[in-house]
């Protein structure tokens, strides 16, 4: 992005909550773009304002659920937790909301002991080996020393989530990936069997303001980061519009359907932001100057209506005084209508009745005439 004269300062934060937290900050120092698991903002204890001020830039990668467990339990579904002690954690990571999350599809929330860790990989394993958990819940991509720790532990062993396809089905925020056996260790088959996953997906969050020079920058950057194949994705699969929770934001769907614009690739940062915010003030102008003409024959015709209405009301007036009126009284009534219809000015699409009145006019004063020469 420096290329492009935009210099990324990376702020270290506890996790996804708090990243959240910063980019609503209404401080000077607020945070204009951040990571954040999708479907994230759904465990916050106050979720006002997320959704009407952030938006997802999209997708960067795969995050995957685990559960370990000793080998003996021999566990088939999430349902078998039923009054077992798990950890899960840590407090700012996904993985203690996605245990409640998963938990509670089962029913079995409120019959869990579930308790957040903070321990690196070995305290972890040590605990566990202890007997103070009977497994715990992770979240992430082999190479962390957490996940590491435990895939290569002899006293544990991953859950296959058998019903993936169905937590994915529900969940609007999570798709089902499977890991082929023997991925992670050929030489000590680990998984020792095709092993289904539940997996979010790392976003790309911003504030809803972010001039879209600016995402079309930091898009250009993450699609440089993240086009290397991973364990479960291809090349360039990401990052990708697929797998938000938040509203994706306008430039970000433009991006990804048309690559970044001609402006943004030919201008330098500063002078793309100014012609993207004068284009969008131009286009807020023309929007209204075509509502105001829009909206100018409708004015008209309604104009034009309610006088027309008021004339047919003399009309019937007249036709009700033939009998007895007089002639000459009804006859000047009628010339003032008619002088008053000749002056009415007609909208394009109201020509029709227009000339209908004209000719009621005129059949009405002849009526008048023949009434009284008769």
């Amino acid at each position: 992005m420096e290329g492009r004269g935009v210099t990324a300062h990376v702020v270290e934060t506890g996790g996804t909550a708090e990243n959240l937290r910063r980019l609503l900050s209404d401080t000077t120092a607020r945070a204009l773009v951040g990571f954040a698991e999708a479907g994230s903002e759904l465990t916050l204890p106050d979720t006002t304002g997320v959704r009407d001020r952030l938006v997802s830039l999209g997708s960067l990668y795969l995050e995957p659920f685990w559960l370990f467990t000793p080998p003996e339990r021999r566990l088939a579904t999430v349902a078998e937790l039923r009054g077992l002690r798990i950890a899960a954690g840590p407090e700012e990571s996904m993985a203690l909301p996605m245990a409640r999350q998963l938990l509670r599809d089962n029913g079995i929330l409120d019959e869990v002991e579930l308790v957040s860790f903070e321990a690196g990989g070995d305290a972890t394993l040590t605990t566990l080996r202890t007997g103070s958990f009977d497994g715990v819940f992770v979240a992430g991509a082999p190479g962390s020393p957490v996940l590491d720790s435990l895939i290569a532990s002899p006293v544990l062993r991953p859950v296959a989530f058998r019903r993936a396809p169905a937590y994915a089905r529900r969940h609007a925020y999570l798709t089902d990936v499977q890991l082929p056996e023997g991925t992670l260790d050929l030489a000590r088959n680990i998984p020792s069997e095709n092993l289904p996953l539940i997996a979010g997906a790392m976003n790309l969050v911003a504030r809803d303001d972010l001039p879209a020079a600016l995402i079309d920058a930091v898009l250009e950057a993450a699609r440089e980061v993240h086009k290397e194949p991973t364990l479960f994705s291809g090349r360039r699969d990401f990052p990708n519009p697929t797998i938000v929770s938040l509203s994706l934001s306008h430039a970000a769907d433009m991006y990804y359907e048309q690559g970044p614009s001609r402006l943004s690739r030919m201008l330098p940062f500063w002078l793309g932001t100014l012609v993207d915010r004068f284009t969008w003030a131009i286009a807020t102008f023309a929007g209204s100057v075509l509502a105001v003409f829009g909206l100018l024959p409708k004015l008209l015709s309604l104009r034009f209506n309610v006088t027309l209405e008021k004339l047919y009301r003399r009309l019937e007036r007249i036709e009700k005084g033939l009998d007895g009126g007089d002639r000459d009284k009804l006859l000047r009534e009628l010339g003032e209508i008619d002088k008053r219809s000749a002056e009415l000015r007609v909208p394009r699409n109201q020509r029709a009745p227009y000339f209908e009145l004209r000719q009621n006019i005129h059949d009405l004063r002849d009526r008048v005439k023949g009434s009284h020469s008769a």
